[in-house]
């Protein structure tokens, strides 16, 4: 045999060697989807997490009564009980943004395996124009505020006065005046003033009187 055709096949051989013996090493192929990434959760972030997700369960969104008749509603509200401990505040009730201190309250609370139910029933007794408006429960949790929907109090009932004429001591021939203020509902009102010799006037809602005294 010519050993001038061996040695490019030898070559040629141990080229083929070095190239696919790295090959046979190489560990098999990993499947992407048994590719698991743990990441750590403070308490801190699952708190935040469950905050996110509480709020105050749907109620009535208007209230229309008569004055001097009671009024009650409740709020309820669904809370971790994670996120629950001893020294849990309870609802607070506000009115046009301001809280109510003096109204009618009951507490209750029932426990789940997982969730605590929070409600609060108030009660307004006898009903005054004063009383209307837009109500609104709040809690809070881990210094994050928790505000419902707001409820509306509208009331119906006669007009009254939110000023009325006072006494007063005049000075004969000298003009004075008498002032009166009503308000509703219903919303359409007139007021008259009458005056002990027959002279009256009228306005609505609104009127002030200058007289004279003479005789």
């Amino acid at each position: 045999m010519d050993s001038v055709g061996v040695q490019p096949v030898a070559q040629s051989f141990l080229a083929w060697l070095n190239y696919t013996s790295p090959v046979s090493t190489l560990s098999p192929p990993i499947d992407s989807r048994l590719i698991t990434i743990n990441t750590v959760t403070s308490p801190g972030d699952h708190a935040g997490h469950l905050l996110q997700s509480i709020k105050f369960n749907p109620t009535i969104g208007t209230i229309l009564s008569a004055e001097h008749m009671d009024i009650t509603f409740n709020c309820s509200i669904d809370v971790p009980k994670s996120l629950v401990n001893q020294d849990f505040p309870p609802i607070t009730l506000w009115k046009n943004g301001k809280e109510i201190l003096d109204v009618s309250s009951h507490y209750y609370q029932f426990d789940d395996n997982e969730l605590t139910t929070m409600k609060a029933a108030f009660s307004i007794p006898n009903a005054h124009h004063s009383d209307k408006g837009s109500y609104s429960c709040k809690l809070t949790i881990e210094n994050v505020e928790i505000e419902s929907d707001p409820i509306l109090v509208l009331l119906e009932g006669l007009p009254h006065f939110i000023k009325q004429p006072q006494g007063l001591n005049v000075t004969r021939n000298e003009p004075f005046n008498l002032t009166c203020h009503a308000v509703g509902p219903p919303d359409w009102r007139s007021v008259q003033m009458y005056l002990h010799f027959g002279i009256s006037d009228y306005n609505f809602g609104f009127i002030n009187l200058v007289g004279l005294l003479w005789g």
